[in-house]
């Protein structure tokens, strides 16, 4: 239908594949389209040797995509882009594009290391969130602002706008947003030495990220970056967990992550290697926790419990996929080194001999002098007794 129309559609239509590849997660894909824009506009300016008109503004767009979808991995030129996208504004009364841009030239300028310019832009964008009608708008802009605060080791001033934008993602239940709250809520616990609040973002965060991969609303193309991230969440519950003391945490956690990484359930979205990598994590820590619990006597701990998470942890490793026979000969090297400890404290000599020359000989294998220097002194330990 091109000769029906009085305007040529090709670069406004190009420039809504942009914004559909962008939505599905095909972000070279939509450099690509808007780049294509962008260099049919100049041609035709070149060949008319004036500005080309455009009532559909075009040109904006198409830097709006390359300042999203560039700021991730060339913060530079996205920052560009989203400054050329702002420049073409200045004439026209659209808040909600005004701030969308400045947020993305905010991330773009803290991803590029520009301190100063990203400070001046958090503080503009802090005024101009304002003027937006729809709460609901409010929320990107008050994270950006949140997330360039912490990188500049204002944390008091960065829970401001990080609870602003909680609360209004709590009353639209908007959960990508949430979980942004969680992650920043968490590195700022974090930061600060208080273990106690981050481990219960971290829990916040993996249930979002969890809400949102299950969610049938959600792209495909997302879904793997949101399961990768609910489990890096619980590895970090485990880990923090463990180091609190809180065993029934590292129990629930375990436990998400196996439903998650098992092979037989799940979307197949993530390589096998890194499920196995998770599986192994979580029945360890497990493991762990079971055997800490029972020198603490706490209630439930029993040497049944604590035998039947050794065997788990040690038929996950003896599942190893193809290619990843050192992780697991170190996995089972350090179940055995810490199996061997606790059958020492315990005053039980035999087995622990047994399970510390396990160990020696993992260690011995994977080339691991201190750890067999450790070992070693446990066994002649072991055998004055």
């Amino acid at each position: 239908m091109r000769d029906q129309l009085p305007v040529d559609p090709e670069k406004a239509l190009r420039v809504s594949l942009a914004q559909a590849l962008e939505l599905q997660g095909d972000r070279a894909g939509a450099i690509t389209e808007a780049l294509d824009v962008l260099e049919r506009i100049e041609q035709e300016e070149i060949a008319l040797e004036d500005a080309v008109q455009d009532p559909r503004r075009t040109a904006t767009a198409a830097h709006a995509v390359l300042a999203r979808a560039l700021g991730v991995d060339h913060p530079v030129q996205g920052a560009r882009h989203a400054l050329d996208a702002l420049a073409a504004l200045h004439e026209v009364d659209d808040p909600p594009l005004r701030v969308g841009l400045i947020s993305h030239l905010l991330r773009a300028l803290m991803a590029a290391g520009a301190i100063t310019q990203a400070s001046f832009t958090a503080g503009r964008l802090a005024s101009l969130q304002r003027t937006l009608q729809r709460d609901a708008l409010r929320t990107a802009p008050l994270l950006a602002i949140a997330a360039q605060r912490v990188q500049a080791e204002r944390y008091e001033a960065a829970w401001v706008p990080l609870e602003q934008a909680r609360r209004i993602a709590c009353d639209q239940r908007d959960h990508r947003s949430s979980l942004e709250a969680s992650r920043l809520a968490a590195s700022i616990h974090e930061r600060t030495g208080d273990h106690d609040r981050a481990l219960h973002e971290l829990r916040r965060l993996a249930s979002e990220a969890r809400w949102l991969a299950d969610d049938l609303a959600t792209e495909r193309a997302h879904r793997a970056e949101l399961v990768r991230m609910e489990l890096n969440a619980q590895a970090l519950v485990m880990r923090r967990a463990l180091d609190l003391g809180r065993t029934e945490l590292v129990e629930e956690a375990g436990e998400g992550i196996e439903h998650r990484a098992r092979p037989e359930g799940g979307r197949p979205l993530l390589p096998p290697e890194l499920l196995w990598d998770h599986r192994v994590d979580a029945q360890v820590a497990r493991f762990i926790a079971a055997g800490e619990a029972l020198n603490r006597g706490e209630e439930g701990a029993t040497t049944a419990l604590y035998e039947r998470r050794r065997r788990a942890a040690m038929q996950v490793i003896d599942g190893v996929p193809t290619g990843h026979d050192h992780r697991a000969r170190y996995w089972a090297a350090y179940v055995d080194d810490r199996h061997a400890q606790m059958l020492a404290d315990r005053g039980r000599v035999l087995p622990a001999l047994r399970a510390a020359r396990r160990a020696r000989a993992g260690w011995d294998h994977l080339a691991r002098p201190d750890d067999v220097a450790r070992v070693d002194l446990l066994i002649a330990h072991l055998e004055q007794d």
